[in-house]
Order: C-alpha cells, then sequence, then structure tokens
C-alpha cells in the first residue's frame, strides 16, 4: 500500500466475533485509466471482503454503496428503465479495450470498477449462499467535507476541481 499512495493512512482494525453487520463504502478513487491496475484489486478486496463476512453467522445483511454509474452512462435526452439485474455492460466493454490507457477512458474504468465489483456481489450471493443478505445503495453523488485533501472522493473532486 506503502508504494502504490505514500501519502495515505491505513488502519487495519480488528473486527470481534459477533459482528452485526458489513457496509462496504469506498473503492478506488485515483480515476486511474488501467483496468489491471484499477479494477483488478478491488475486485480481490471484494471476494475478501464478501468471504470474510460469510465466516461470521452473526452478520445479518452486507450493504454496498456503489454507483449510479453501475448501472447506466447517463447521457442527456436519453430515456431508459433501470431493471433490478442491469449492469453497464458498455462501461466494462470501453475500460477493457487495448491500451494506450488514455485519460478519456478514466470515467469507464470507473464506472466498469462499480458495475463489476456490483456482479462480484451478486454472484458470490448466487453461488456460495451465504446467511447474509446483500443490498446495494446506487447514489449519484455524495456531497459531504473532503475526507482526505489529498485524495478526495469523486463528487468531492469534481467540486475542487470545479
Amino acid at each position: 500500500m506503502a508504494e502504490r499512495h505514500p501519502a495515505a493512512a491505513f488502519e487495519a482494525v480488528l473486527v470481534p466475533d459477533g459482528v452485526d453487520g458489513t457496509v462496504h463504502l469506498a473503492a478506488d478513487k485515483s480515476f486511474g485509466t488501467n483496468p489491471n491496475q484499477t479494477i483488478s484489486p478491488v475486485l480481490n478486496g471484494v471476494r475478501n471482503l464478501l468471504r470474510d463476512a460469510a465466516k461470521e453467522p452473526s452478520v445479518p445483511r452486507f450493504v454496498v454503496t456503489s454507483s449510479n454509474r453501475a448501472i447506466y452512462n447517463a447521457v442527456p435526452g436519453k430515456k431508459f428503465t433501470i431493471v433490478a439485474n442491469m449492469g453497464n455492460e458498455e462501461a466494462i466493454g470501453k475500460s477493457w479495450r487495448l491500451p494506450p490507457y488514455e485519460e478519456d477512458r478514466k470515467w469507464d474504468v470507473y464506472a466498469a470498477l462499480k458495475t463489476q465489483c456490483e456482479l462480484e456481489y451478486w454472484r458470490f450471493g448466487q453461488e456460495e449462499k451465504p446467511s447474509f443478505v446483500i443490498n446495494s445503495v446506487f447514489p449519484s453523488d455524495v456531497v459531504s467535507p473532503t475526507f482526505h485533501p489529498e485524495q478526495p472522493g469523486s463528487t468531492s473532486k469534481l467540486a475542487l476541481d470545479f
């Protein structure tokens, strides 16, 4: 972690037996353009979180804060209907295309990251059949004070860049 994010702080927390739930709130907000460096590590982390939560029988629910980008790419003036099993397949295709990894790909990589994590949550639920319920929340924006000025979140960064 120190090599990839030298200015970041990381704190490991031991969760005692009998935990009441798991909430996954964040993902890579680097807006990296290389899906191998951005998506793959987060997917591995999601798998580890799910496996660890499944080991604790007291966990009734696993809540995921995803993004509306996991469902669709908004196009002004284009109408669409959101359905339960919808995923942003377009972003997955665009993000995993061959290099070069240019700046215009960063939002597709971010959307694909969120989409692929969503797909992994649901795959795990169907195949592993954990004792907990998986819930997802798909906000379009999260507005709050910047938690870490050198690593602002996606919408925080947009406001700062503006």
